[in-house]
């Protein structure tokens, strides 16, 4: 009887140190550049952050004339394509969205509706296709 009350002190300990634990963790230390995501997208200074697997990090700076805007919920979202093959950020079921919101943002041209999504030069759409799967938005 002994054992079985040590026992039942020994995982109840362990069960609120785990409970305590995940509450100090935030929502941006769950993912990990490089692992769960290769890019990153700053909405405050419209900047990307490019973090390809040979580990030559760059940033990309947007410029004024090619912003758009767009309200990305922060979060990780993937880059895949549409039905019609155009480039798209798709937010997966972690992601908190606002109500209402499809969880789709079209990436557009710089020459295209701005409005319609965020906007980026179209070697930087090209590149990010190319070599992104997952963007962390902060």
């Amino acid at each position: 009887m002994k054992r079985l009350t040590t026992l039942a002190t020994i995982i109840t300990t362990i069960l609120l140190s785990s409970t305590a634990m995940t509450a100090d963790i935030q929502a941006d230390d769950i993912y990990q550049a490089g692992s769960q995501y290769t890019a990153v997208l700053n909405t405050g200074n419209s900047q990307w952050q490019v973090l390809p697997s040979d580990g030559q990090d760059f940033a990309i700076q947007v410029q004024d004339n090619c912003h758009s805007n767009a309200k990305v919920p922060h979060g990780l979202w993937l880059l895949t394509r549409d039905a019609n093959g155009k480039p798209e950020l798709l937010a997966p079921s972690q992601t908190v969205l606002p109500a209402g919101h499809s969880g789709h943002i079209a990436i557009v041209g710089c020459d295209e509706n701005q409005a319609d999504g965020i906007a980026v030069p179209a070697s930087v759409i090209q590149y990010l296709s190319d070599n992104t799967g997952a963007v962390y938005v902060e």
